[in-house]
């Protein structure tokens, strides 16, 4: 955890969280660990932090990369994220200014574009990632 000041690593220590949260399951600590670690690597690196439709919309697209196809920018603004289809194009937009989302044309139909991420984005769910499994690590410790 180097880099992260002071005032925030004892939000982030298990101790802290065990003694505020003395009935609560073991999934609902490592969960709670999880948030802290991940508002910390947030904080750390994302300059310009991303409003909550932007956060969906990332959370959903995350999603859909995982199962390994393209997404289409038509297909980026149907995905579940309980955004309009207005709302959705705006924040492809901005998440794309932000530098963590690029479009590539398509090879054979140039109205076609695919929206991925940028190494960016991949170093930030990299972390994000590795919270998960130090949530889990130390709240089992």
């Amino acid at each position: 955890m180097s880099g992260l000041s002071d005032s925030l690593w004892w939000v982030l220590q298990p101790t802290a969280l065990r003694q505020t949260m003395k009935t609560t399951s073991q999934p609902s600590l490592i969960y709670a660990r999880f948030l802290n670690l991940a508002a910390a690597v947030r904080g750390l690196t994302e300059p310009s932090a991303l409003d909550p439709a932007e956060d969906r919309m990332l959370q959903a697209l995350t999603v859909a990369w995982s199962k390994g196809q393209p997404v289409t920018v038509l297909e980026a603004m149907a995905l579940p994220h309980g955004l309009s289809q207005s709302t959705a194009h705006r924040r492809l937009t901005s998440l794309r200014k932000k530098g963590l989302l690029s479009l590539r044309g398509d090879e054979r139909d140039a109205r076609v574009r695919y929206v991925e991420a940028t190494d960016k984005t991949q170093r930030i769910l990299h972390q994000l990632g590795s919270c998960i499994i130090e949530a889990s690590r130390e709240a089992s410790s």
